[in-house]
């Protein structure tokens, strides 16, 4: 299977690393050299692109059998425009997020992705999701931006997202409409990697139009008292905001005169390296790229024959 990888990035480079093992792998890039495509990636094919040149993009995707894009905004655009000339055969967009029917409308960290969804309609590309919540590196030392993921989306940092570890401090909203906990469901970049693998090594004929994988669900409370377990000082502001309805509208808001704020400060020694969260407790004591968490560790499912239902 000839795949080609649409940015050079940390995420495009685990993907890569995985996919070349028993494909071809094209990495679409805007500059070259690349020596940490090089270095990560010695078996795959770097091609220099410009994303504003829909007729460069086609003739560098010529050939290819599935693109995964992990790029965004008017170049993922241009991108699916290229695709559709080059008959490429599947399209993965740049999505790894939650689940497509739980996703907000107006999402504010969006960058594009409906449109490109809304392209793909249109252009009657086959197309499909990797749906794995959020990616567990985010909540490692130093955020995503540790392994060059997310550079440009404004929440790549350690503080940027729910939890700042380095501040010590969290905004959550523990409790739904409904009253029953927000939970959020976590899944290692390298298991993600694993998984688009794993799916491809099946054939990409009959792809579902989404494929789900999560590797760890929680309560957004659990999640911050996870993060603060793994600091020798706990010092840890929670800002605690309540959905309420609005009277005239009916929609969902978020309670802007309802805000608590719970501080804790004490402290504490680390015990031991035992978490009811095993996978968060090895992550944070190691680098997840020496973790090996494989299928059954992580409790990430393997993707199933496309014939079975998902």
């Amino acid at each position: 299977m000839r795949v080609a990888i649409a940015g050079a990035g940390g995420f495009a480079r685990i993907l890569a690393q995985y996919i070349s093992q028993t494909h071809s792998v094209l990495i679409l890039s805007t500059q070259q050299p690349r020596p940490e495509v090089d270095e990560q990636c010695p078996g795959c094919q770097l091609v220099v692109v410009d994303y504003q040149d829909i007729e460069n993009l086609r003739y560098a995707v010529l050939g290819a059998d599935i693109i995964i894009s992990t790029i965004s905004g008017a170049e993922q655009l241009n991108l699916i425009d290229a695709a559709r000339r080059a008959r490429v055969r599947r399209f993965v967009p740049s999505e790894f997020e939650g689940d497509m029917s739980r996703r907000p409308t107006d999402d504010p960290l969006d960058r594009g992705g409906q449109s490109a969804i809304e392209m793909l309609e249109q252009l009657h590309i086959r197309y499909t999701i990797f749906s794995c919540g959020i990616f567990m590196e985010r909540f490692a030392p130093g955020g995503l931006q540790t392994y060059h993921i997310g550079a440009g989306s404004g929440v790549q940092g350690p503080s940027d997202y729910l939890v700042d570890i380095q501040g010590c401090n969290a905004e959550i909203i523990p409790n739904n409409p409904s009253g029953r906990s927000v939970r959020v469901t976590l899944t290692s970049v390298y298991d993600v990697a694993q998984f688009v693998t794993a799916a491809i090594d099946l054939g990409i004929s009959n792809w579902p139009r989404e494929y789900r994988m999560r590797g760890e669900t929680m309560t957004v409370t659990d999640l911050v008292h996870t993060c603060s377990d793994f600091h020798s000082t706990l010092l840890l502001a929670i800002t605690v905001r309540s959905r309420h309805k609005s009277k005239n509208s009916g929609r969902t808001g978020i309670g802007a005169t309802t805000t608590s704020t719970i501080s804790d400060s004490c402290r504490r020694p680390l015990e031991g390296t035992t978490s009811i969260h095993p996978i968060l407790t090895t992550m944070f004591r190691y680098n997840p790229c020496h973790l090996g968490l494989g299928w059954r560790g992580s409790g990430v499912r393997q993707p199933r024959p496309p014939a079975e239902s998902w």
